[in-house]
């Protein structure tokens, strides 16, 4: 791409997102202060709006928070692994040697996250995602050369720009960042600033002044390759960097899969961008911040009152004081001009707002009920019936955020050979399965966990009624391994096929050896009880 066609490119976009953007700076002023002004500038820190006297209520910013942190913690835990891989073809799946390389595999994918700034990142894009209904998050090898590592950025809706192809997927990706005049130099020691000059001395002018560079990702529909390494003009994906002001390059290079990942909470049909549970709530907590403004204010003429008398019937001017004394003509010559509020309307008013916003962001599902009586269980089905609340959102997450970002690192360490060989068996199997083991999506198996169990227990129970030939009909082996899948136990805890044989075959050798020693054993005290039986005889003769 040319420079001139990336900015002329990033103006229609920005142009073409203006209506969006009223709905987007309501949301900024309401549910997610501080996460950028959509119709200001900020070309240097003074135009920062750090004082918000407009919010009045934090219901919507802590329900918001809420939710991103639920979300986060659920599905990609900074804590324990959260995915697990898997072969498409299930008889792979039941090998030890291809079981073990699997569990290297994600392992290091999982220390790859672990090592990067993932967590503090995606923390910041789910928050954007439960507030815009959209988020941008930005992947990238921390070097071009070695393997170092990985790093994310989640880039602010208000800088994030991007266009669809026609299989729905983001063929471009563009990004406004500014910069002072140091921070060029700085970042570009290569690139001559010089037009930038003022006349004064550098040292002299404005610290602040900022100047905007549009970063853009483009797909190269020419190139596919991402096994082996390649230079930076070679790889499927390209990216610019190029100063707004005269449309000027400043670098070039590219990645071997596109780095930028845009989830949306939903989608309308015919529109890239999508929309929240902040879309939903935003007139109730419009309305929310209006009552309690305005009950703030006729509480404080509650307590301190605007009072009325006639033109000559203060004999000195009001002493507000605590204990203070006003003089007055009569004793009818000063009283308060407003008559007392009834505080319950508004009051229940304000409470109806709240637990609307709060039910919107899902907050009454993400909390358990006050319940003294709850059993365990019933504490276990309450919460898988929360976690499923989320399965539509899942389903989006999974194929724009964590899907790519996944297969992203996996190629990644292919290319620098830090996984082991895939094993023999596999050479030619189809690629792998991603599978998301978080208490979201092990939830939402848990019911296919709990039919298991169940039928399991009933066949026991009717074998024991009417014989082992009711076991016959459960193929026991895969339903305790399905069983242990659902449940998120790893696939290195469960024996093989053939390691279930060898056992079987030695319980078998040792039933069958117990029962000949029995038999031995028996044969021998019959033969003694018969010796016995001469012996008596012959005494007796």
């Amino acid at each position: 791409m040319k420079a001139s066609t990336v900015c002329e490119r990033f103006d229609q976009l920005e142009s073409l997102r203006k209506t969006l953007d009223t709905t987007f700076q309501d949301i900024e002023t309401f549910v997610v202060p501080y996460r950028g002004e959509f119709f200001k500038p900020l070309d240097s820190e003074q135009e920062v709006r750090w004082i918000r006297p407009e919010i009045y209520d934090s219901t919507a910013p802590i329900a918001a928070d809420l939710l991103a942190s639920s979300i986060h913690s659920n599905l990609t835990s900074p804590m324990i692994p959260w995915f697990q891989l898997r072969f498409r073809l299930e008889n792979l799946n039941d090998s030890v040697e291809a079981a073990r390389w699997l569990e290297i595999v994600q392992n290091q994918i999982w220390q790859t996250l672990q090592a990067s700034d993932f967590d503090m990142e995606i923390a910041e894009t789910y928050l954007d995602l439960v507030s815009y209904g959209t988020a941008i998050l930005f992947q990238e090898e921390l070097s071009d050369e070695d393997w170092e590592g990985m790093t994310f950025t989640s880039i602010p809706v208000r800088d994030g720009y991007f266009e669809y192809g026609a299989d729905d997927k983001v063929r471009r990706c563009y990004r406004r960042l500014q910069y002072t005049r140091l921070q060029l130099e700085d970042k570009w020691p290569d690139v001559d600033f010089g037009f930038l000059d003022t006349g004064e001395d550098d040292d002299k002018g404005p610290v602040d002044e900022k100047h905007t560079v549009v970063f853009c990702v483009y797909k190269r529909d020419d190139i596919t390759e991402v096994s082996r390494k390649m230079k930076p003009e070679a790889r499927p994906w390209g990216y610019k960097y190029v100063l707004h002001r005269n449309k000027m390059d400043i670098e070039e290079g590219g990645y071997y899969r596109n780095p930028v990942h845009i989830p949306r909470w939903k989608k309308v049909s015919g529109s890239r961008w999508g929309h929240s549970p902040a879309f939903v709530a935003l007139s109730d907590i419009k309305q929310l911040n209006l009552t309690v403004g305005q009950s703030s204010e006729a509480r404080a003429k509650e307590i301190d009152p605007p009072l009325k008398t006639t033109e000559r019937g203060l004999l000195s001017d009001p002493d507000l004081r605590p204990g203070g004394l006003t003089t007055v003509m009569s004793m009818e010559e000063l009283d308060r001009l407003l008559p007392p509020h009834q505080w319950m309307i508004a009051d229940a008013e304000i409470l109806r707002l709240q637990q609307s916003i709060r039910s919107t962001f899902y907050v009454d599902k993400l909390e358990l009920k006050e319940s003294p009586a709850m059993t365990a269980t019933e504490v276990l089905a309450r919460l898988d019936k929360q976690q499923r609340q989320f399965a539509p959102t899942l389903g989006r997450l999974k194929a724009d955020l964590l899907d790519p970002l996944i297969e992203w690192i996996y190629d990644a360490l292919v290319r620098n050979e830090l996984i082991p060989p895939i094993p023999e068996e596999a050479q030619n199997a189809d690629w792998l399965e991603i599978e998301y083991t978080g208490p979201i999506p092990r939830s939402m198996k848990n019911e296919e966990a709990q039919g298991t169990s169940m039928w399991l227990a009933e066949v026991a129970n009717l074998g024991q009624a009417y014989g082992p030939n009711a076991m016959d009909v459960a193929d026991t082996d895969e339903a305790l391994r399905g069983l242990g899948l659902a449940r998120g136990v790893p696939a290195t805890y469960m024996r093989d096929d053939e390691q279930i044989a060898q056992i079987r075959t030695q319980r078998e050798e040792q039933q069958q050896a117990a029962a000949e020693a029995e038999q031995l054993k028996a044969a021998g005290a019959a033969t003694a009880d018969f010796a016995k039986a001469g012996q008596a005889l012959q005494a007796v003769e």
